[in-house]
């Protein structure tokens, strides 16, 4: 069997992050909502339902020929990681006019704390202003213009209060910043989101133009002024485009800017959609982390199913991977018409042994038996579960803050000393559990165990313990029927 590499034990008790918006593939589609739960997590998806008619054969014919030419050149396996392609981002002001003056706008920059304005320049290819900003040892150039804004409700990726929506609603211009991001894109999508509050600090919303993402401006506030980089499930998004069938496609938007290829997933349905959409959020959420990903055909440990087989992924370019595929299917190359989903793009497959990896025999997710998908445990990079970690202590005030109010609860994640003997078993020293708050008392954190260890065989689902901080590595409060976490502090805000 395929070695199953390290996993986090306590994966599966994560907050979900499966989100899908508006893209350009939905174009005169219907949209239906789903809410799919499983335990406290609940996710909300936009599924487009796919038109079966179709008027224009030529442009089909055009997209089957450039496919057919195209593919004559894709007999090398391809890279994961790429060349990064612009992010765009679009700050929406409440008052228009401060964004009038580039004088006003780059006064702002000069008292920044977080980074260091080296230099503005005029770009003579895009016509406007360049920022050249030095930041975490990296020299980044940022592209500064006004952009018209549109507003659209499928655009959101946060809870807003009905003023703001409002507000939205009647704005007609952003500021858009542009750049490229460095081989360490959350650090650089951290950037951008500081020079955008730092330049428009009165704004009303963040667009991300690559993913379709509209951002509260509570949150920008908040993720700004931290230390830690917001989590990598904000640099992309994953949309599902369904058929009259129920058939779905799923495929992330966001990851080229990151240097690293899109992920697709085809023929999955409404039943199943979310949990396969599980496994693109963390094959994304590590690649980001990482700052690589595993070129085509090879090897991606992802975690483990129910069974305890691991769940070993890999991609294929969307060419070769559409063979596999009724020639209607969604996704398809009908579907394949604008840039969007023809570059850069990968068809996700699992190898179900060794045998098939060596033979070069990929099975798409779908096939794999479905009660193999309840409650698997999935893989979180070094880098990832360290970030969670430091954002987590980063905001524990917020934590400490939420339960005065009536009726608080919190869970908190512990890294627990993994037994000597089972070290090589877990592959990690720690095993992080969450465990129920009874108390935060200076810098320690009492509670009682909600689980059961793998690795710990002194504790068991109920027992106590005291904890000082730096074992903390994530936090859950759940408080007026909300939940929250460190990346969503800006709720707190919204509560009564």
């Amino acid at each position: 069997a395929i070695p199953c590499g390290r996993l986090s034990p306590t994966y599966a008790m994560r907050e979900g992050r499966f989100n899908s918006r508006l893209s350009s593939s939905g174009r005169g589609c219907g949209r239906v909502v789903l809410r799919i739960t499983s335990g406290n997590i609940c996710n909300s998806i936009i599924i487009f339902r796919k038109k079966t008619s179709r008027s224009d054969k030529k442009d089909y014919f055009c997209a089957l020929n450039l496919n057919l030419k195209e593919s004559k050149n894709m007999s090398k396996p391809l890279k994961g990681k790429i060349e990064n392609t612009t992010a765009y981002m679009l700050a929406i002001p409440r008052n228009e006019a401060d964004i009038e003056s580039p004088d006003k706008l780059f006064a702002h920059l000069r008292g920044a704390k977080d980074f260091t304005l080296m230099n503005i320049s005029h770009d003579e290819e895009l016509d406007c202003p360049t920022l050249y900003i030095a930041y975490k040892e990296e020299i980044y150039l940022i592209a500064v213009e006004p952009a018209d804004f549109n507003y659209d409700e499928g655009y959101f990726k946060h809870k807003l209060s009905d003023e703001n929506i409002e507000e939205l609603e009647a704005a007609t211009t952003g500021l858009q910043l542009s750049m490229l991001f460095s081989k360490h894109a959350l650090d650089s999508y951290h950037l951008l989101l500081k020079v955008l509050y730092c330049l428009v600090p009165d704004l009303i919303g963040v667009y991300n133009c690559n993913s379709f993402m509209l951002l509260s401006p509570l949150w920008v506030r908040t993720a700004a002024e931290a230390a830690t980089p917001p989590a990598p499930s904000y640099l992309y998004t994953i949309h599902a485009v369904s058929d009259d069938n129920g058939k779905v496609w799923l495929h992330t938007h966001g990851l080229n800017c990151c240097g690293v290829m899109d992920l697709e997933i085809i023929e999955t349905d409404k039943e199943h959609y979310s949990k396969h959409g599980d496994v693109l959020t963390n094959m994304a959420d590590n690649a980001i982390s990482k700052g690589t990903l595993a070129d085509e055909k090879e090897l991606i440990y992802t975690g483990s199913l129910a069974s305890g087989e691991c769940l070993v992924t890999t991609w294929v370019n969307w060419r070769e991977g559409l063979k596999m595929y009724d020639e209607n299917i969604m996704g398809g190359i009908k579907d394949r018409e604008d840039e969007a989903h023809a570059q850069d793009t990968g068809l996700v497959f699992a190898y179900l042994s060794e045998g098939d990896y060596k033979k070069g025999k990929y099975t798409p997710l779908t096939k794999i038996k479905e009660e193999e998908w309840e409650n698997p445990l999935y893989m979180v990079s070094d880098e990832e579960t360290l970030r969670m970690s430091e954002l987590a202590r980063e905001r524990l005030p917020y934590l400490r803050e939420g339960l005065k109010r009536d009726g608080a609860q919190a869970i908190v994640k512990i890294g627990l000393d993994v037994d000597k003997d089972s070290l090589e078993e877990a592959g990690c020293d720690h095993e992080h559990i969450w465990f129920e708050v009874d108390e935060i008392t200076g810098d320690r954190i009492s509670g009682s165990l909600i689980q059961e260890p793998y690795f710990v065989a002194s504790m068991h689902e109920g027992s106590t313990g005291t904890y000082t901080f730096d074992k903390l590595t994530d936090w859950i409060l759940y408080v007026d029927d909300q939940k929250i976490t460190p990346d969503s502090v800006y709720l707190l805000s919204l509560l009564n």
